[in-house]
């Protein structure tokens, strides 16, 4: 996806990303997922997981993807 761009991601009843955005979300988390720089691979439990790292996270897939 071109940086700077967004995407409009919808979701079902079960709060399931759909349709082709659904499936660029999905791609998008997996390259996030593979990138250990961005998301550790050490982590046992992410409950435990520093909140603010989280929010580092979170804030990521935001700014690139638009919830509806």
């Amino acid at each position: 996806m071109p940086h700077g761009k967004t995407i409009d991601v919808q979701f079902n009843n079960r709060n399931q990303a759909i349709r082709k955005e659904g499936r660029k979300l999905a791609s998008f988390l997996g390259i996030l997922a593979r990138t250990p720089s961005i998301m550790p691979l050490n982590i046992d439990d992410w409950r435990c997981y520093d909140k603010e790292e989280k929010n580092k996270l979170l804030k990521i897939v935001r700014v690139r993807i638009y919830y509806s």
